[in-house]
């Protein structure tokens, strides 16, 4: 069997223009208002955490704000999100460095889950899961 050089282009061509379409947008529209539990591992402190995300003129990339509710207190901070295989988010807390949160989206069950660092010198890590809330 013997292969010409154009058509084995076709095909190289074909790939390419598949996989830049499928990775054109994001699989899911992630605007709008997420909630869940939040819970430090070390402490076993347990509050909520709400996400409000904006979606950009960039379809992979949004802005928001995320809340903090724990053991009576309440911290509010702007965040940049981009998807790629997974949520990088960067929030820009007052007076902190920026942090960054992998969030991983589960599209089975259309929940949003990671964690993040609280505290200086010994931090505790804060496990959270997202769901849609209702508007």
């Amino acid at each position: 069997m013997r292969y010409h050089p154009a058509t084995l282009l076709r095909v190289l061509a074909l790939c390419v223009l598949s996989a830049t379409l499928a990775q054109a947008a994001p699989p899911y529209n992630f605007a709008g208002p997420w909630s869940g539990p939040a819970t430090a591992r070390k402490s076993g402190a347990m509050g909520t955490i709400t996400a409000e995300f904006t979606a950009t003129t960039n379809l992979r990339k949004f802005t928001g704000t995320t809340t903090l509710t724990a053991e009576g207190q309440t911290r509010s901070c702007p965040f940049t999100a981009k998807y790629r295989k997974n949520l990088i988010l960067h929030s820009h807390c007052a007076g902190r460095a920026v942090s960054t949160v992998i969030v991983h989206f589960d599209p089975g069950t259309q929940t949003l889950t990671g964690s993040f660092p609280v505290g200086h010198r010994h931090p505790d890590i804060v496990d959270f899961t997202l769901q849609r809330a209702p508007a």
